[in-house]
């Protein structure tokens, strides 16, 4: 980068701009390749020709573009820099005659002011040489998040140089004010729940009732205003640390459901259970012999329209034989790009795509297979509006629940909702519950407060008839899986499920209904 002789800029500053700007490149062409992977994944192949997206997949040197965007920076802070050098000038000279025309203290005074101002212009020139590289750093730091945060400004910008940079910065404060806006709506959303819905302690000093805490929950889901919330939460599921997330459900559901997974867990447990029990390993005929037995017993109980074979758990109530992905929460439906390999059932209160059914998962009914024209509460018909009212029970081959559950308002309600997972999915190690969850549900934002949430949530959601298969720590979220042991719909009745607090639940949890 080439430099004038009096160049205010420091070496220092420079190197760590470039650097920056480089990280931020290469992280949102990462970002953005995976984004477009998905796409292909999800059978939008025909999207990757755009040619920001074929840069992604191998972005060039970006050192060409970083150094005209930096000199450009450079020169938009000499010329701000001066600017506000000329209008403090004239500031300086309006002063200085105002104190002449007051005769503040006669000639010697006057003269000593004068002085005191040619001090001070001299004090604040060197300001201003301070000030370049003040607007320099301030505007590399918005340009840092423009080009970290959204790939096709780091393509325009860096590559394809069809903006400048003073355009690149006025994309990010764009886009820093909507990420502000996503993150008020949604926060705002979940404090109103909660206000709303998980009211504290009664007068007498008990919990008020379940049922008025339920109320109170159909009565703030069922008012609408969800648009807003909706369009937000969108925005931040078609983030990358979002999809891979979903990403790594797609991969557990498909390898447990299809690729032997159940048939895999079950031979384990039954492994451990033989040594607790004897004191000794299982012999490979009496593996072989339990692996036919369990097949069997799996083949039997195969929903209507399925097939359970191990290896090949093809459970559900679907025509094709499919096994059924019920999405909870879905609001974009990511999981219907695998709907190849699975029958999808996506639910959200609020749909964002035409392919997922608005419902609500605490309030609609769950019963044996075939009974969907059985009588139905009608003040649940009308509180649905033609939504999906019903849904079998013990046929779905994986339940996922997706930055859902910390965002419900009570910790009895997330209780309730997994206990109603559990209902869906089929029994007996066939069936796999897929949580996502962000860090702040143990933390809540703050390390002093850590909590062991995750170790609560696994002890209650196994009472209900579960066992944790799996668990990974990603970027921003937790994500675990359970498989179902046990017979019949679980362990728990409506009204029993054990609760489940998070870090924002606050010390008096214990007294919300």
């Amino acid at each position: 980068m080439a430099e004038g002789s009096e160049d205010p800029f420091p070496e220092g500053l420079l190197a760590h701009a470039e650097l920056q700007l480089r990280r931020a490149y290469e992280h949102s062409a990462v970002e953005r390749g995976r984004e477009v992977a998905d796409r292909v994944a999800g059978g939008g192949a025909a999207s990757t020709s755009a040619p920001a997206d074929v840069a992604a997949m191998d972005p060039p040197s970006p050192s060409g573009g970083i150094v005209a965007a930096l000199d450009a920076l450079r020169r938009i802070a000499v010329e701000s820099a001066a600017r506000a050098g000329d209008a403090n000038e004239g500031e300086d000279d309006g002063a200085d005659a105002k104190r002449r025309r007051k005769g503040e203290a006669g000639a010697a005074e006057v003269g000593g002011s004068d002085g005191g101002g040619d001090a001070t212009r001299r004090g604040r020139n060197r300001n201003l040489a301070k000030s370049a590289p003040a607007r320099f750093n301030r505007d590399v730091r918005s340009l840092t998040t423009a080009l970290r945060g959204d790939w096709t400004t780091s393509y325009e910008l860096i590559v394809a140089r069809t903006i400048d940079a003073s355009h690149a910065v006025a994309r990010a404060e764009s886009h820093a004010a909507r990420s502000r806006w996503r993150r008020e709506t949604i926060v705002s959303r979940h404090r109103e729940l909660r206000a709303t819905v998980a009211v504290g302690e009664s007068t007498s000093g008990e919990s008020p009732p379940v049922s008025d805490a339920d109320a109170r929950w159909r009565d703030a889901v069922s008012s609408g205003g969800l648009e807003a919330y909706a369009e937000a939460a969108e925005e931040v599921g078609n983030r990358a640390w979002v999809g891979d997330a979903l990403r790594w459900c797609a991969n557990a559901a498909i390898d447990f459901v299809l690729g032997g997974g159940a048939e895999a867990f079950a031979v384990r447990s039954a492994r451990r259970s033989h040594y607790e029990d004897s004191g000794t390993r299982m012999s490979d005929e009496e593996e072989a012999t339990m692996r036919a037995a369990l097949r069997e017993r799996w083949r039997r109980r195969a929903p209507i329209g399925g097939d359970s074979r191990g290896g090949d758990s093809r459970g559900g109530d679907s025509p094709g034989g499919k096994p059924t992905l019920v999405d909870v929460g879905s609001c974009w439906d990511y999981f219907r790009r695998h709907e190849d390999v699975f029958d999808v059932v996506a639910l959200d209160l609020e749909p964002r795509r035409p392919t997922v059914l608005r419902c609500d998962f605490l309030n609609v009914r769950i019963g044996d297979p075939g009974l969907e024209d059985a009588d139905v509460d009608a003040d649940m018909d009308a509180d649905m509006d033609g939504s999906p009212r019903f849904l079998p029970r013990n046929v779905a081959g994986a339940v996922v629940i997706s930055l859902v559950l910390s965002y419900v308002p009570t910790p009895r309600q997330r209780g309730e909702m997994v206990r109603r997972a559990r209902e869906v999915l089929m029994d007996d190690g066939r069936g796999v519950l897929l949580i996502v969850t962000p860090h702040s549900t143990d933390k809540g934002h703050c390390a002093h407060k850590a909590l062991p949430v995750l170790k609560e949530w696994r002890a209650s959601i196994e009472s209900m008839g579960f066992e944790r298969v799996r668990y990974e720590r990603m970027r921003s979220v937790h994500c675990l899986a359970f498989r179902t042991v046990g017979e019949g719909p679980g362990t728990k009745k409506a009204g029993e499920a054990p609760p489940m607090r998070i870090a924002f639940d606050g010390p008096d949890w214990e007294t919300k209904s």
